[in-house]
């Protein structure tokens, strides 16, 4: 976290920082929804994952709607309200597959472990550059949205696993660490 004057404790003398500063934070949280993907991480890969920091990815981002059971080691939470919808890549097939754009930020909210499994709770931040307000915010403030996401990942966890997100097709669009380039080192936020 940054060393700065924290965003949500502004002066409110200062209306046009703080009318911006409200705006950006009621935005990111109106209509949150739960998108989940799943993944075996190696123990170095998610170690580096931290409460606090937060992580852009390059590429595009899977995910889905069907919160389950899951039979991979980790889950990354992901809490948006901007995820774009993606079409069955076959007829009969549902993934409720949403897509985060490329370069997409998002705040580590939490890291939990539950039984074998683990959570990494991302926040999708704004897609402009008003996502930097989110270097001041403490989590404290989104406390009860963190807990709320920790107490649905734990739920689903005693879930059945969905099928559909076992077949080869989802793996594959699920398969690799967000935020993380090759060589295990986190994207740089620009």
């Amino acid at each position: 976290m940054s060393d700065k004057k924290n965003a949500l404790y502004l002066d409110k003398e200062d209306k046009t920082l703080y009318k911006q500063v409200t705006a950006v934070v009621d935005e990111t949280f109106l209509n949150l929804r739960m998108f989940v993907c799943d993944v075996n991480l190696k123990e170095e890969i998610a170690n580096k994952y931290e409460e606090g920091i937060i992580i852009r990815e390059k590429g595009t981002i899977d995910s889905s709607l069907i919160v389950q059971g899951m039979f991979t080691t980790h889950r990354y939470g992901i809490l948006s309200n901007h995820l774009v919808e993606v079409a069955n890549t076959q007829a009969n097939i549902d993934y409720g597959r949403y897509k985060a754009k490329p370069n997409s930020r998002f705040l580590v909210l939490a890291l939990h472990k539950y039984q074998d499994k683990n959570l990494i709770l991302l926040l999708h931040l704004p897609d402009d550059e008003s996502w930097r307000i989110f270097l001041d915010i403490p989590l404290s403030f989104i406390q009860e949205i963190i807990d709320t996401g920790i107490k649905q990942f734990e739920d689903s966890c005693q879930m059945n696993i969905a099928p559909i997100l076992t077949t080869d097709e989802w793996i594959s669009l699920c398969d690799y660490p967000i935020g993380i380039n090759d060589d295990g080192e986190f994207f740089d936020l620009k």
